[in-house]
């Protein structure tokens, strides 16, 4: 297994991951991929996403928020 960060060639797998099981439907995939705010990672095996969670920085007041973090329920 390995983590990486994500990047648009992800998105599609994150979004069919997400609508496959009922998880953050309605969530900005691509908004939290490609924000300046925000990192979103993947975790990886045999060359398929097979988990997904993002950081969130607040300047404003200094703090990270984690989110939405996803393991597919085979692993």
């Amino acid at each position: 297994m390995k983590i990486k960060i994500a990047s648009l060639d992800n998105l599609k797998e994150i979004k069919s991951l997400s609508k496959q099981f009922g998880f953050e439907i309605n969530r900005d995939w691509k908004g939290l991929i490609f924000s300046k705010s925000s990192k979103m990672f993947i975790l990886i095996e045999n060359n398929m996403v097979i988990g997904f969670s993002g950081l969130i920085n607040f300047d404003w007041n200094n703090t990270i928020q984690i989110s939405n973090v996803f393991i597919h329920p085979d692993y």
